[in-house]
């Protein structure tokens, strides 16, 4: 039981911010899926297609597009 008194903050993300989370992680474990081998890319895969669960289906086309873009920087950087 917690003290009287005592106020814990929130860990509560805002739904907007949520949503552009979730697209950069798809971005990112699509990215690694594509690179990676063994079980490692079984992994990356697997982490892909749990967020690709909380995306809608215009949502999953921009994060599959922004790794597309990213891959063609071929340095990774300012992939966000």
């Amino acid at each position: 039981m917690g003290e009287p008194g005592l106020r814990i903050p929130s860990l509560a993300i805002k739904p907007a911010r949520l949503r552009a989370v979730y697209l950069r992680a798809h971005m990112w474990f699509n990215l690694a899926a594509s690179k990676l081998i063994g079980d490692e890319a079984q992994q990356a895969t697997n982490n892909r297609d749990t967020v690709a669960k909380h995306l809608t289906p215009a949502q999953l086309a921009r994060a599959q597009k922004m790794a597309r873009q990213c891959e063609v920087r071929r340095s990774f950087k300012n992939c966000d």
